[in-house]
């Protein structure tokens, strides 16, 4: 870590490295210091989406890792197929994929999920046509990485492990939100047999606001309703939105006070 810090020092000398990305960088540095002889709650941290954002906030806290499942890196589009592939983990992997041009991603075209191919760069020529020789060997390897994931995720469900569960929670509309949280709280709760789980939400505060009161009224021991001031762009998931705020969350849940 002391090189990696003294590289990112002389990038920033030589203009490769913003001043932002060393400041976080730092940050996030003296913040695994600080954790790293803290006892944690829990032995397996998992995020579930909607997109990134929660799984580059873990992986400040633990940067030498963690353990991937199925939905760490993926961007969710509708919610009632998420809460359906939940119930399907280890079918995800069958369905009709699409490429999306614009990102190299691949849309899980039964479930409007997308996810990151390992090889986006090489996907799409300079004449805008997809390159058919490593569309088919990028195709095959996220294929195999979403069965053997699905089959951990499930297995993870099945096992002793005590487990946190991170999902992010965009406004649409209170009753449909509160909804969501419940059905999806319910799917994990009837699924996780060792009963050793806690799932926690992270919302926006300020489209939540008028709602706090009775959204804490269905927190409990295993499901936790959190709130941080903003969410990153999309376009921004590894340096954008309430980065403190996501860390004051984590921190609370994750290690023992």
């Amino acid at each position: 870590m002391r090189f990696v810090l003294g590289q990112k020092i002389i990038n920033f000398t030589r203009g490769k490295t913003t001043f932002k990305d060393l400041f976080f960088y730092i940050y996030f540095l003296i913040l695994y210091l600080k954790n790293k002889c803290k006892e944690k709650n829990f032995d397996e941290i998992v995020s579930l989406g909607y997109n990134c954002e929660n799984s580059q906030r873990i992986n400040n806290i633990f940067p030498n890792g963690f353990n991937h499942y199925l939905y760490t890196y993926s961007y969710e589009l509708d919610r009632k197929l998420f809460l359906k592939s939940l119930d399907e983990l280890c079918n995800i992997y069958k369905s009709n994929f699409i490429l999306i041009k614009e990102n190299g991603m691949f849309l899980a075209d039964e479930y409007q999920i997308k996810f990151h191919s390992k090889n986006k760069n090489d996907l799409i020529c300079k004449n805008g046509e997809i390159n058919n020789k490593n569309y088919e060997i990028a195709l095959n390897e996220l294929k195999s990485r979403l069965k053997y994931l699905g089959e951990k995720t499930e297995n993870l469900f099945k096992s002793d492990k005590k487990t946190l569960f991170v999902m992010k929670l965009k406004y649409t509309n209170f009753e449909d939100d509160k909804d969501f949280i419940k059905n999806t709280f319910e799917i994990i709760n009837r699924k996780y047999i060792s009963g050793k789980f806690r799932l926690i939400i992270v919302l926006e505060k300020k489209d939540f606001t008028p709602y706090i009161d009775e959204l804490l009224k269905i927190s409990g021991e295993k499901l936790y309703i959190e709130f941080i001031n903003n969410f990153a762009p999309d376009t921004e998931t590894l340096t954008g939105g309430d980065i403190k705020g996501w860390i004051k969350v984590l921190n609370k849940n994750i290690y023992k006070n």
